[in-house]
């Protein structure tokens, strides 16, 4: 749904800053969605104030929230210094933290919406390369 959203606004929102401003607000208590969203936001050319760092900073946190996704780009950011400095101990930890997160999925999700996760997280890095 990331990607479909981040779409929908470049073609949709002439208004940059207007999304920005909706997820900063969405994502001040931490609601894992608006903060995928607002790290995906502060990689697009033309947002103001926009930066790799605050993109990072907010997949983090995403990350930190549980979020699949989030958790392989601050893994991928942390071993290609996107954003952050290179730190491949972190990077490690980020895939131990991810490999638990996966198993315990694996528990609870069907397969239709453990696939919407991987497809999920593809996405993110997929924009990110882009």
């Amino acid at each position: 749904y990331l990607a479909f959203f981040g779409m929908i606004c470049k073609l949709a929102v002439p208004n940059r800053a207007e999304p920005l401003m909706w997820a900063k607000r969405a994502s001040t208590n931490g609601y894992v969605p608006a903060l995928e969203v607002l790290a995906q936001l502060y990689e697009w050319p033309g947002i103001p104030g926009a930066s790799s760092e605050k993109s990072f900073a907010a997949y983090r946190a995403a990350a930190e929230g549980g979020s699949a996704a989030s958790m392989i780009w601050t893994r991928a950011a942390l071993c290609l210094g996107h954003g952050t400095k290179k730190d491949e101990k972190s990077a490690a930890l980020w895939t131990e933290k991810l490999k638990a997160g996966i198993e315990q999925m694996t528990e609870i999700l069907t397969p239709k919406e453990f696939g919407r996760v991987v497809d999920q997280a593809s996405a993110v890095l997929v924009n990110w390369k882009e």
